[in-house]
């Protein structure tokens, strides 16, 4: 059970000290997938272990929590503004004026 805790935490550490790029949006939501599974096996073990279970559940929620807020960091950048999403143009296009 500690290992599943500090898995979280190292994750949570990992996505906090690495900047969080557009392009790598793929990497952290598969770290988002892998905590969301994590929850479910341990929402599913049952027992409580002394209430540990309880406790690395709320610890996978606090990164799901952070992860959400990397991503949408990434997306609105540091001023809050949201960032176009790259439109598919061909080269040459005349851009929209609406």
């Amino acid at each position: 059970m500690t290992a599943v805790v500090r898995g979280a935490a190292a994750t949570l550490l990992v996505l906090v000290a690495l900047p969080v790029y557009a392009d790598a949006d793929h990497e952290i939501l598969a770290a988002e997938q892998e905590l969301k599974i994590a929850r479910g096996h341990l929402q599913a073990a049952g027992t409580d272990y002394g209430g540990h279970r309880r406790a690395a559940m709320d610890h996978l929620d606090d990164a799901l929590r952070e992860i959400r807020e990397a991503i949408k960091f990434s997306r609105d950048g540091e001023d809050g503004a949201k960032r176009p999403k790259h439109p598919k143009q061909h080269p040459g296009a005349e851009p929209d004026d609406d």
